[in-house]
């Protein structure tokens, strides 16, 4: 915020903010005034998932309080005439492998909780497993299949996400 302070009415761009999304919902409202554009991910639904890969299982209840506060400072995405984004929050979700059930839960959850029309989905399937532990994580080893993301992509459109969807092929 400091810095931000030291360049406020200069920035002819949109600030953004970019985060795991496991932080308090009172620091993220400490950031009003200051972030234009919130880019947050929220990982994972279940907390033995978020247990077991991060060590985190209160995650799913901490990503989504921090990503209420952030539509209560950016209710609405804003673009300009050339479909660049100004204000706002886009949700990103990394579909893990054999986790297409936690993803899908992750966007029933936040389709309950706002109006998925005036946030920006970034739906993503390039999780890579080159620095996965085998022995200790072996259904992690693998890609994403193409019918574990076309399976949770396809519950986005349905529910009527709107946003970046990673093409397959």
């Amino acid at each position: 915020r400091e810095a931000l302070d030291l360049v406020r009415g200069k920035l002819k761009i949109p600030v953004v903010y970019n985060t795991g999304g496991y932080e308090s919902a009172e620091e993220i409202r400490k950031m009003a005034g200051y972030v234009d554009v919130f880019l947050t991910d929220i990982k994972y639904f279940s907390p033995e998932l978020s247990g077991k890969y991060s060590k985190a299982p209160d995650y799913y209840e901490n990503a989504i309080s921090a990503f209420k506060a952030m539509l209560e400072i950016a209710p609405e995405c804003v673009f300009d005439g050339d479909g660049i984004i100004k204000k706002g929050v886009i949700l990103r979700h990394l579909i893990l492998p054999s986790c297409r059930k936690d993803s899908i839960k992750i966007l029933e959850s936040v389709a309950e909780i706002c109006d998925i029309s005036k946030i920006r989905l970034s739906l993503m399937s390039q999780y890579t497993p080159d620095f996965v532990d085998k022995d200790a994580y072996p259904e992690l080893k693998r890609r994403v299949t193409s019918f574990e993301y076309q399976s949770v992509l396809s519950v986005a459109e349905t529910l009527g996400f709107e946003g970046y969807f990673q093409g397959r092929g």
